[in-house]
């Protein structure tokens, strides 16, 4: 791609002026491969060549050195392999990171951050849901509940989880809370109404399995699995970007969703993106189960 777009630039008009820059800051920096093949125009033919730098200078001396195979060792047969379906994306995606992180246990070093940054607020209103969801009174879902016993439903949870996300501390996190606790309400309103005109179903809520692979097993958790007593549909809470595009490539790319509904034998897949105003599910589901959504 840089061959055809150095091509056309070069064809781009009877004389062409290539420059580079030599530095930036106190770093030097190494002209183009492609332009160190251009012929050099005549007034910097006439100026001396520079020596060689260090690093051109020890990269001519450098000689290779094969290095004997050392694999890394394989896992023994019926071990749990850590990652659940993040391995396999990350398999398809990246080996490399993979590797890294699920045999030799690399992370990133965190990015400072605020109090609450947006993967903590994910995980609080994942959080929150599950607190909900897991009471019995919740499993028809949201919209058959009377709005004063959802709210106190919602204010025992959410008391819950902002206790461990914004301990009370100071005056900056009490008022975080509340300004937290006020988005999360609208967005608990908003699931209610959505479980109002999608019923009769039943849901569970941060449920784990183990499941087998091949050889690989693994330990996943689904957000959210509703039976819709002729079929069930597993549904993953996104507060972030996603997209249930990947799925419908050649190669899998992000397998989490595809995975959970394989081995529920669920009969849908979708992302719900719980989002203000109105959150949206974005998948693949048997329209008999979603009509007007499949």
């Amino acid at each position: 791609l840089a061959r055809r777009r150095f091509a056309g630039l070069a064809a781009a008009a009877p004389e062409v002026v290539w420059s580079w820059p030599a530095r930036r800051a106190d770093e030097e920096l190494a002209m183009s491969p492609l332009l160190a093949a251009l012929p050099a125009s005549p007034a910097e033919a006439l100026e001396p060549v520079p020596p060689l730098r260090d690093r051109d200078q020890v990269a001519a001396s450098a000689t290779p050195d094969l290095d004997v195979a050392d694999p890394p060792p394989p896992v023994a047969a019926g071990t749990v392999v850590p990652g659940g379906a993040r391995l396999l994306s990350l398999q398809s995606e990246c080996p490399a990171r993979a590797f890294l992180e699920f045999r030799l246990h690399a992370r990133e070093l965190p990015t400072p951050a605020g109090p609450l940054n947006g993967l903590m607020r994910g995980n609080v209103v994942h959080d929150v849901l599950a607190e909900i969801y897991r009471l019995p009174e919740s499993h028809q879902g949201l919209g058959g509940l009377a709005p004063d016993r959802l709210q106190e439903l919602f204010e025992v949870a959410t008391t819950t989880v902002l206790a461990r996300y914004l301990p009370r501390r100071d005056g900056g996190s009490l008022r975080l809370r509340s300004l937290e606790t006020a988005r999360l309400w609208r967005l608990v309103e908003a699931l209610a109404r959505q479980d109002a005109t999608r019923g009769p179903f039943t849901v569970q809520s941060e449920t784990g399995r183990e499941v087998a692979l091949g050889p690989l097993k693994l330990k996943i958790r689904l957000d959210r699995l509703e039976d819709h007593g002729d079929g069930r549909i597993v549904m993953d809470y996104k507060t972030g970007q996603a997209s249930a595009g990947p799925w419908r490539r050649f190669r899998l790319g992000e397998c989490q969703l595809p995975l959970y509904a394989v081995t529920a034998s669920a009969r849908g897949a979708a992302i719900y993106h719980l989002q203000l105003p109105e959150p949206e599910l974005e998948g693949v589901v048997d329209s008999a189960l979603l009509p007007g959504e499949g």
